[in-house]
């Protein structure tokens, strides 16, 4: 009975952390699967991803069924990241940002894909000194995607968190701290 037990861990994942349930053997990377002391940690497994240097939420479960729902593009599940970046951050800028988001992929290794479904929301949170924190919602990102998006209009990122997938939120957890939900 117990084995059968759905299990649902939200994890404010630090920095340099991959999101697997393993490295690769001798590689010695710390993985979200190190950071969650729980009782079933062992059947758990990353729900979707976050590159390395990014933080922030990552949802840890044995559901299966709940994981596509959560990373199919088909279901459209918003992910919610807040990036950092130096200087201030026009209209105008925020305009290509979506526009390059929504091509971005179609012609990647894999071959044409077809142009994305919802536009990327982004707007000005605040700003911190001389930088910028853009919130920018996203049904649909690949690997590195957002950084690399930035970096080629000339706004690199120098922090990157996930703050929200779907409705659920990261709150009230600290940098590398766990909760079942």
């Amino acid at each position: 009975q117990h084995s059968s037990r759905r299990i649902y861990v939200m994890l404010h994942k630090p920095g340099a952390t991959l999101v697997a349930a393993a490295d690769e053997p001798g590689s010695g990377r710390r993985t979200v699967s190190d950071l969650v002391d729980h009782p079933g940690a062992d059947r758990l497994f990353p729900v979707g991803r976050l590159d390395y240097d990014t933080t922030g939420l990552v949802l840890l479960t044995n559901d299966g069924g709940l994981a596509n729902r959560l990373t199919h593009p088909r279901y459209e599940v918003p992910k919610t990241y807040h990036a950092t970046v130096r200087g201030p951050v026009e209209a105008a800028a925020i305009e290509a940002i979506a526009a390059k988001l929504r091509t971005a992929g179609l012609d990647d290794v894999e071959g044409p894909r077809r142009p994305r479904g919802r536009a990327p929301e982004i707007r000005v949170v605040r700003q911190e000194g001389a930088n910028t924190v853009l919130e920018i919602v996203m049904v649909e990102a690949n690997n590195r995607e957002l950084r690399d998006v930035m970096r080629y209009l000339g706004m690199p990122i120098k922090k990157l968190t996930r703050v929200a997938i779907g409705a659920l939120e990261l709150k009230n957890l600290g940098l590398g701290q766990w909760r079942e939900l």
